[in-house]
């Protein structure tokens, strides 16, 4: 599963100002902060921010539900990205890893994108670019 994971995950350098995931956007991917930093904001409210070691998009996966929140980068910032879909099958191989994964963004305001906005870096077409 751990090569499975490895091969479907990218390192996607981004500039500052790019919307990685999109409030009301279907989920396609999980997303941890290699470097840089992001904000998580849903409407005009900051909600919190993303640094190096903390990962995003989790809930719209595992809940199966469009993103509540964009995430936008702040600065240079690069995102590991890994694709939903093997996230999930890991998850059932691996039950274990979703407890990990909801411990580690506790007390974090639930993150994920809006239907309708250009969204490259969650879409799954841009994997392939």
């Amino acid at each position: 599963m751990l090569e499975r994971l490895a091969s479907s995950s990218q390192l996607c350098p981004l500039p500052p100002g790019v919307d990685v995931v999109v409030q009301g956007s279907p989920a396609h991917a999980f997303y941890a902060v290699v470097d840089g930093r992001v904000v998580v904001h849903r409407d005009a409210e900051v909600l919190a921010h993303c640094e190096p070691g903390e990962g995003f998009g989790e809930r719209g996966l595992l809940d199966n539900a469009p993103r509540n929140a964009t995430v936008t980068t702040e600065i240079d910032t690069t995102v590991l990205r890994i694709e939903g879909a093997v996230l999930l099958e890991s998850l059932e191989h691996a039950p274990m890893l979703e407890t990990a994964l909801n411990r580690s963004n506790a007390g974090r305001g639930v993150v994920d994108i809006p239907a309708g906005q250009a969204n490259l870096i969650d879409d799954p077409r841009w994997a392939g670019a």
